[in-house]
């Protein structure tokens, strides 16, 4: 059973100190919804790590690999300023 109670309310103490807790149940406590909204965000990064950072490692060593073998083709950056000189 999952139980969800709001601390807020000083009724709910009462309430919760009548439920039967028994060996290897798990208490699951937070402070805020902003506690909640971080460790969602959190574990969506970390899906998004998952899938990003070996992609990443393989352009890393493939770019490597070529800079060594002296074929890498300089690094186009789109979008970048450009700076000029005015001559002064």
């Amino acid at each position: 059973m999952i139980y969800n109670a709001n601390f807020r309310d000083p009724a709910v103490y009462f309430l919760t100190t009548s439920f039967e807790m028994r060996n290897k149940d798990v208490l699951y406590i937070t402070n805020s919804f902003s506690t909640e909204l971080y460790k969602f965000l959190t574990l969506i990064d970390r899906i998004n790590a998952t899938v990003n950072d070996p992609i990443q490692t393989a352009i890393a060593a493939y770019t490597l690999r070529s800079v060594a073998k002296g074929t890498a083709q300089p690094a186009v950056l789109v979008g970048a300023p450009t700076v000029t000189s005015t001559g002064r």
